[in-house]
């Protein structure tokens, strides 16, 4: 009963003594279709990740109604254009408060880019792009193609998070290329948010594979592994504790524990980021050194 209460607190904030609850803003990405390359469950991860967190948002809100709180947005296969996507993002912006949730979830293709080892990007790819196993190229012209024009970059991604009023935002994005997607898409949204003093205001918080993104788990052929994890949350778990520091580490050990059920050889699959709590250490650390010299 204490924990609900606590959930009810944190999910509302008081006007001239009306209490007003938070509302969920989700965007969901999930794309099968890249032409050459064919996914099974990214469409379906998309799909179930919308009904996850309205349902557990209901949880979290003990007796208010949460339909009318959670707004949606689900782009699947040819709805998932960067027009689209971005789109929302500039809408969420637009209508987002402060104490909101914002839930961005990515399941499909990525690619690292780097010129030199001062020039990288990790982009998500849309619907616009089909891909094989050496080559990019635009669906609509079929031509070899700018990056920067048809996909969607991290540091993009970021920027867009920025403009989101939001304090409590989660990525999950099941979509690594490779072995990198986790170390660059972590750098690229700490090295742009370390620059901006309002992000350090936000409890934001990355969910990304460790290795290349896989499509199904050993628990369910029909579910990424992290999707799979985190819609088989233990019921005396909520997802929304993620942001509370007193309870995200229950959150997180019942995630790896679901993992290290299915798979032992992948047990360390994804990795989740404390973006907000890294920062301040960060700061700690740096404001503690310069007082030194």
């Amino acid at each position: 009963m204490l924990i609900s209460i606590f959930l009810f607190v944190k999910s509302t904030l008081s006007f001239g003594g009306v209490v007003r609850p938070s509302k969920v803003w989700i965007l969901s990405v999930g794309i099968d279709d890249y032409s050459d390359i064919q996914f099974e469950n990214s469409k379906s991860d998309a799909e179930s990740y919308v009904g996850f967190f309205k349902k557990q948002y209901q949880i979290f809100l003990t007796s208010i109604k949460a339909d009318t709180l959670v707004k949606s947005y689900l782009f699947l296969n040819k709805e998932a254009t960067k027009e689209a996507i971005t789109s929302a993002l500039k809408e969420i912006a637009s209508k987002a408060a402060s104490q909101d949730y914002f839930i961005f979830t990515f399941a499909g293709q990525s690619y690292f880019s780097q010129k030199d080892s001062a020039n990288y990007s990790t982009y998500l790819f849309p619907f616009d792009i089909t891909s094989s196993k050496h080559s990019f190229v635009s669906r609509q012209s079929k031509d070899s193609f700018n990056l920067l024009e048809h996909a969607i970059s991290v540091k993009a991604l970021q920027e867009y998070s920025e403009l989101i009023p939001a304090e409590s935002q989660l990525f999950i994005c099941e979509a690594g290329s490779s072995a990198k997607f986790k170390t660059e898409f972590i750098k690229t949204i700490f090295n742009s948010s370390k620059r901006t003093s309002n992000t350090i205001k936000k409890n934001i918080v990355l969910i990304v594979p460790t290795i290349y993104g896989l499509d199904n788990s050993n628990c369910d052929s029909k579910k990424g592994p992290i999707n799979y994890c985190i819609t088989s949350l233990d019921s005396s778990k909520c997802i929304y504790e993620i942001f509370d520091k007193r309870r995200s580490g229950l959150v997180v050990s019942d995630l790896e524990t679901k993992l290290i059920q299915c798979d032992n050889s992948h047990e360390d699959y994804f990795y989740i980021f404390f973006v907000k709590e890294f920062l301040n250490q960060y700061q700690e650390i740096l404001g503690r050194f310069d007082k030194r010299r």
